[in-house]
């Protein structure tokens, strides 16, 4: 599966900003990611949402993002997407997450309550015997 986080941050945060912009994320983001001089001008905007998702999992990952980009005057727009973005697979977590304990309480019931049944099954045999025209 897909880390949702890091799509979030590769495709709506680095892919849409100008080489400065990045230029300067990457900079801000050296001690973060231990990046040396040479990797900082080296690196492109995949390998530092590798090394980004490998520092920080998980919504970690969006909310120092989100955090860094509000800072930046030109990018405050892209970090209210990451918060939007964020609540949304969040939403999803916790969707998916209620449906998993929904079907496994589905699956956890009694095994001593009785499968439903048809009405033709529960007709008794006296009422099987009795003629149509009798009351």
């Amino acid at each position: 599966m897909v880390n949702e986080y890091m799509k979030i941050f590769l495709l709506k945060g680095l892919q849409p900003i100008n080489e400065y912009r990045f230029n300067m994320i990457k900079s801000l983001l050296a001690h973060d990611l231990q990046l040396n001089k040479k990797a900082q001008y080296g690196y492109n905007r995949i390998q530092i949402a590798d090394l980004t998702e490998d520092k920080f999992r998980g919504a970690a990952c969006l909310d120092v993002r989100t955090g860094l980009f509000k800072d930046i005057e030109d990018l405050k727009d892209l970090a209210k997407t990451f918060t939007y973005e964020n609540m949304k697979v969040e939403n999803k977590i916790k969707a998916k997450r209620a449906t998993e304990v929904k079907n496994s309480n589905q699956e956890a019931t009694d095994p001593a309550t009785p499968a439903p049944t048809t009405s033709k099954t529960l007709t008794s045999e006296r009422a099987k015997q009795t003629p149509a025209g009798q009351v």
